[in-house]
């Protein structure tokens, strides 16, 4: 409890539910709350638009960053080499993402088995908190050359010698989920890559729709746009709906 509250910062308010949000204003209504977020849910950016909230936008991004360059393809082993071993050949580390527990360890095989003589460790939300952090940290310090994890890497991993990142199954992910793991590669002024591979024959029409944005917004300070988009994107009843501004992950 507080003596005496006023003002509340959230910081990645995408990662914050209605119910949550719902509970902050229960707690105390009459505080300040100042919400940021590189990639603004529907419902608060539409909020903004109606002049229901204010809103600031800044588009100055940092010295030396570089824009990424998104490709996108059907996922198979020999663009996964591909991909890891340009990294590899200037010395780099490599984030590959696959958001499902059940059988991330099938794609650990995978990985060992397209590069046997690099080192491999795994990562998700599952873990007790000391062995992920254990695990983070000794990616950091190089002691591995690829870091498998699930999205739980999306907020706080910032690793200038990671510049490539492989996103499994992109076909299932929001744009703003894949926009912010992204964004956890190109910490420096190296040139970076982010890899997003699907697996389905017959996409829908709004799995297309996401996978040919996220590369046409490709510039530093896309966010705006990004999110602009996936308002028109996402069907009209899902700015009240809970599901839109929280999600779950494994």
């Amino acid at each position: 409890e507080y003596k005496d509250l006023w003002l509340m910062v959230i910081d990645e308010e995408h990662k914050f539910g209605s119910l949550d949000k719902e509970k902050i204003k229960k707690y105390k209504s009459n505080i300040d709350i100042l919400s940021m977020s590189a990639t603004p849910i529907p419902r608060s950016l539409n909020m903004a638009l109606s002049s229901l909230r204010d809103m600031s936008i800044i588009k100055t991004p940092p010295y030396g960053r570089q824009n990424i360059s998104t490709v996108v393809s059907a996922f198979n082993e020999n663009s996964i080499f591909d991909a890891m071993n340009r990294e590899f050949e200037r010395w780099g580390q490599v984030f590959f993402i696959h958001n499902r527990v059940r059988n991330i360890w099938h794609f650990e095989k995978i990985i060992k088995s397209i590069f046997p003589n690099k080192k491999t460790i795994t990562t998700h939300g599952q873990l007790p908190g000391q062995e992920l952090e254990k695990r983070i940290i000794d990616f950091k310090h190089k002691k591995y050359d690829i870091l498998l994890s699930t999205t739980v890497i999306e907020n706080w991993i910032d690793f200038s010698n990671v510049n490539t990142i492989i996103i499994n199954d992109a076909e299932t992910f929001w744009l703003s989920t894949i926009h912010q793991l992204r964004w956890r590669v190109g910490r420096s002024d190296r040139k970076w890559y982010c890899h997003l591979f699907y697996k389905r024959q017959n996409l829908k029409k709004e799995q297309v729709d996401r996978l040919k944005t996220i590369v046409e917004y490709s510039y530093l300070w896309a966010w705006f746009e990004l999110a602009m988009k996936d308002l028109e994107i996402r069907w009209w009843w899902e700015l009240l709906w809970i599901k839109q501004s929280g999600q779950a992950t494994e």
